[in-house]
């Protein structure tokens, strides 16, 4: 704001003050300024009219010619307003910008010359014509009609091979359309910026969302924390599309229209389409699935912690007792062995098992049924168990 009011200010000293507002002065500045000005206007009018009229090559050197001129009758302008105000930032920006756009044209000009120069003059052209008129040099009816049918002949074989690209890029796109839509997960196609530039059905199923997926940013469907570095993560993948931080199996919270949490896991991989680089990112409703999974976590957990406070040994294992999948502590206490060495060797503790109990125990733990057995633990005076 301080600058726009800086640009503003025309409380400095009027120009006029140093032609001390002599009446010649005044008028041969003034005058000249305002002709001068007319005529940076009318020119570049002039040339937007003939580029209208008359097809131009070098279009943009027409425009920046016509913004040069102007932008110099709008320094002259400022000029005049600044004889009797102080506008001296606003006319000093008009003239940065005028330099800035002289600038470009002059270098625009001296990249083109060697094209100019190469190109024939009108004047050689108007030379050429005078010589094939004089010469009386005409095209026959033959010849005329041999160059209609070549010309149509070169223009029927560019529209064919025209049809024959829009065919295979129609029938690429139906390919294309084809496995996005029967495939069994979500499939979302994401440019560079983020934006969702393909869908399949099934996507539309698991965000809930009909015709409101193409054209969002991805970045909109993810929640809490996450959503504010994930524009940045999309720009890292596509930047390194080998790097998988964010492509391997994440698991995202998303919130449908009707306030449904769903969890979601998302798949990248880098894709490749007409030149462009895209995400394609597969996508699972896995809400059922993690919450079964979450139960029985907790379930588990509710397990351990009744074992482990039981005085009875309690342990899980394969049929064939060749894995121990648990044991509680109380092993430790009536086998005095660590239960890592059960863990390391399910059959070990075999081994403290009294001498004349083992070969009954290896019996029955062969079998491949339920067994209820007592036998006993260590020496002759060992306790027995069941």
């Amino acid at each position: 704001m301080e600058f726009f009011r800086q640009l503003m200010n025309g409380d400095y000293m009027p120009h006029g003050h140093c032609l001390l507002w002599k009446p010649d002065l005044l008028i041969m500045n003034v005058a000249s300024d305002l002709l001068i000005a007319l005529s940076y206007f009318a020119i570049p009018a002039a040339l937007v009219v003939y580029g209208r009229k008359k097809p131009m090559p070098y279009r943009n050197t027409l425009i920046l010619f016509s913004m040069f001129i102007f932008a110099c009758g709008i320094t002259h302008i400022m000029a005049v307003v600044n004889v009797w105000n102080g506008y001296y930032y606003l006319h000093g920006v008009i003239k940065v910008m005028t330099a800035i756009v002289s600038f470009t044209t002059a270098v625009m000009i001296w990249r083109l010359l060697p094209e100019w120069l190469n190109a024939p003059s009108l004047l050689e052209l108007n030379t050429l014509k005078r010589r094939v008129e004089a010469d009386g040099f005409q095209f026959s009816d033959y010849e005329l009609l041999e160059i209609r049918e070549y010309l149509e002949e070169k223009i029927n074989e560019r529209t064919q091979e025209l049809n024959n690209e829009i065919a295979r890029r129609e029938e690429a796109e139906q390919n294309l359309n084809r496995i996005l839509d029967s495939a069994a997960y979500g499939l979302l196609l994401v440019d560079e910026s983020g934006k969702i530039v393909r869908n399949n059905e099934k996507a539309v199923g698991i965000f809930e969302l009909k015709d409101e997926l193409l054209g969002k940013n991805v970045s909109d469907f993810v929640e809490g924390e996450v959503k504010a570095h994930h524009h940045n993560w999309v720009k890292t993948f596509f930047e390194s599309p080998n790097v998988k931080a964010m492509a391997s199996g994440r698991m995202v919270r998303y919130r449908t229209p009707t306030r449904i949490a769903k969890t979601l896991n998302i798949e990248l991989q880098p894709y490749t389409h007409s030149g462009k680089n895209y995400c394609l990112a597969t996508i699972m409703d896995v809400t059922v699935t993690n919450d079964l999974l979450t139960k029985l976590n907790q379930s588990e957990l509710k397990f351990k912690t009744i074992a482990d406070s039981v005085d009875a040994v309690l342990w899980l294992a394969t049929p064939k007792l060749n894995k121990i999948l648990y044991v509680n502590p109380a092993y430790e206490k009536l086998w005095q062995t660590s239960c890592e060495s059960l863990y390391e060797n399910p059959t070990s503790y075999i081994s403290r098992v009294h001498p004349e109990d083992r070969a009954k125990l290896k019996q029955r733990a062969s079998q491949k049924q339920g067994w209820d057995i007592r036998y006993r633990l260590g020496g002759p005076a060992a306790q027995a168990v069941r």
